[in-house]
């Protein structure tokens, strides 16, 4: 603490003016230095320079950046009882930090407070706070704050119906989040890559015709996917018994040069099951281990009860005592499987 006030007193003889002080605490902020950003504001308060809004503002979004909601409610506390007024932006400021930590109902008092107050809501306020019920997976609260922002302010943006999407993924809500896809259609509002992701993945478990439906949407309008996107299509590809498409969908992966991961391997495989196509799914183990990937327990699982739906017990056992030697734990799907094969196999 010492050695930094005596560097800012060096640079700032005889203090920095309001606006000096401000770009410093966003410098800091920006380089994610929480520590140093919270000392050098308190170095202001200390030396009793001018303090204004935007300082806090640039203290609460260091907090926001390093995910210290409670030390950013600190500030705004203190800021209560300083002459400083609180406003849109530092509301902002403080709702960011809770949506970044995935503090939801900290962001609706929040926003409740601002209401009760009479400070104006803008377009990031709301954004802010549907994102923050996305986080904590309250995708009922984000669609009446979406709902709530419509009729409020008329036009929305992208980033709007990405949060309320988002939410709907996180809800298992598909066919909400496709009702949000027409109308921002309807609205001419610009569906992006993140917005066609999230509503693949929210289609991931329950209607993967319609997650193949925008996938190719996305590939005609020449939308950037990611592991995370072909990975929740492919999973959506198991659910449909759609194995070859799965098999496609990771070679074309490579030659995008996505990355395939655990999840992705793990997928597909899953989506031999159905046909039970061992034979390739054992390909796709082995090529995890090509690629030095750690299969986990769920990716076992699944090998296994493509082995139990082809008939292959002794493959099956093999596999269940490698987790064993592996110390790797198994849970009740794969046991089950692995009795079902050695059942299968006459192995009682």
């Amino acid at each position: 603490f010492n050695a930094v006030c005596d560097t800012l007193g060096k640079v700032f003889p005889s203090g920095p003016d309001p606006r000096t002080s401000t770009r410093i605490l966003s410098g800091l902020a920006r380089k994610d230095a929480l520590d140093m950003t919270l000392l050098a504001f308190s170095w202001l308060e200390t030396n009793k320079y001018e303090i204004n809004e935007y300082h806090y503002c640039s203290v609460i979004n260091a907090c926001a950046q390093s995910n210290s909601w409670t030390k950013a409610l600190s500030l705004m506390s203190a800021m209560a009882h300083s002459i400083v007024q609180s406003n849109t932006v530092t509301f902002n400021a403080m709702i960011s930090a809770c949506e970044k930590s995935g503090e939801w109902d900290k962001a609706l008092q929040l926003l409740g407070t601002m209401a009760s107050n009479e400070v104006a809501l803008g377009v990031t306020t709301l954004n802010a706070s549907i994102s923050a019920c996305a986080k904590g997976d309250e995708w009922r609260h984000a669609l009446k704050l979406f709902c709530a922002m419509t009729k409020r302010m008329g036009e929305v943006d992208t980033i709007a119906f990405n949060a309320a999407i988002s939410a709907c993924k996180k809800g298992g809500a598909w066919e909400k989040a496709v009702k949000l896809l027409s109308v921002m259609a309807q609205r001419e509002v610009e569906a992006d890559s993140i917005t066609l992701s999230a509503a693949i993945s929210s289609c991931e478990n329950r209607n993967w015709e319609k997650a193949l439906q925008l996938f190719s949407i996305m590939a005609q309008r020449q939308l950037q996917s990611n592991t995370i996107t072909v990975s929740a299509v492919i999973s959506a590809c198991a659910k449909g018994g759609k194995w070859q498409k799965a098999l496609e969908l990771v070679s074309a992966m490579e030659q995008n040069e996505i990355e395939c991961n655990t999840v992705t391997f793990t997928a597909t495989i899953s989506a031999c099951k159905q046909a039970a196509e061992w034979k390739q799914a054992l390909h796709l183990l082995r090529a995890m281990a090509q690629r030095e990937l750690q299969p986990n327990t769920s990716t076992f699982s699944a090998m296994i009860s493509v082995f139990e739906r082809s008939g292959e017990w002794m493959q099956a056992l093999q596999l269940f005592s490698v987790m064993a030697h592996s110390k790797m734990k198994s849970d009740k799907m794969t046991l089950s499987a692995t009795i079902s094969a050695c059942e299968k196999g006459g192995e009682w």
